[in-house]
């Protein structure tokens, strides 16, 4: 490879980059608080990418919180950055790097990253599941992102089981996110067992519809929030449910942190995109 190529993780509150010179490895991410505003976002990560990389990118893979419009090239009704919803990225970003970009949704990047090379690695059918920010989860086939019209948001289900609050869906009731605008408190600071209790049978609740619709042999967990969960109870609540599965998929926490979808956009850069 001639130039270096780019890895950028635009996540609802963080945004990661790091720069790969031979393709096949990345180098110490640069880690900074995703602006709210759109243009101190390409101004930052301009930036960033180009410190990085110490001048020009040969390509560039991106994968950002929310849903991609038709063409992939921008996002559409993403509640935690909203500003950015709308707005040209793709083609913002080819005209500051005068290279071939791609875009994908970030959780999708993340699971595929864990699928290559985390904890789902040695699996054909992978589920992965995101609870930070908001929550999301991709289907991960034969190392591949599973097609799909308009990307997956799982988030937005709307579950019906004992407990569960009438008119909420499921990101409302797991997020941090969610629960911030619920409660008006950070998540990372409730410590009340009873409480997270009571959210893991909501967690539970849409496993179960992870492991209907998608028919997994495995579900990684991951994101900043997951480590709230107990995913022992999670697993005990799933198999109490009357679904009619042979079998339940095992429940394992993801393995590689803050930098899955900087594996997931090498994987897309080694193989498909852009």
């Amino acid at each position: 490879m001639s130039l270096p190529w780019a890895l950028i993780d635009i996540g609802g509150t963080k945004t990661r980059i790091a720069i790969s010179e031979d393709g096949s490895t990345f180098g110490e991410p640069a880690i900074f608080v995703t602006p709210q505003k759109y243009d101190q976002g390409l101004f930052l990560i301009e930036k960033t990418v180009l410190s990085l990389a110490r001048g020009a990118i040969g390509r560039a893979m991106v994968g950002i919180a929310g849903p991609l419009n038709g063409d992939k090239s921008g996002i559409v009704s993403a509640p935690n950055i909203s500003d950015w919803n709308g707005k040209p990225l793709k083609k913002d970003l080819v005209g500051i790097f005068k290279c071939p970009v791609g875009l994908e949704n970030d959780t999708a990047q993340v699971g595929l990253g864990e699928a290559v090379r985390g904890s789902g690695q040695n699996y054909n059918i992978v589920a992965y599941i995101t609870v930070s920010t908001g929550f999301n989860g991709v289907r991960i086939v034969n190392k591949q992102i599973d097609v799909s019209y308009f990307g997956f948001e799982i988030g937005r289900q709307i579950v019906s089981c004992k407990d569960f609050p009438a008119g909420g869906d499921l990101e409302s009731l797991v997020s941090s996110g969610g629960i911030l605008r619920q409660t008006g408190k950070n998540p990372v600071e409730i410590n009340e067992p009873d409480f997270w209790r009571e959210r893991v049978k909501f967690l539970s609740c849409g496993l179960v519809n992870t492991a209907l619709y998608w028919s997994p042999e495995v579900i990684v967990i991951g994101g900043g929030l997951a480590y709230k969960y107990d995913l022992g109870l999670a697993e005990t609540l799933m198999v109490g449910t009357k679904s009619n599965l042979p079998y339940f998929p095992k429940l394992i926490p993801s393995s590689l942190g803050d930098e899955g979808g900087l594996y997931g956009a090498l994987h897309l850069l080694q193989t498909t995109a852009p």
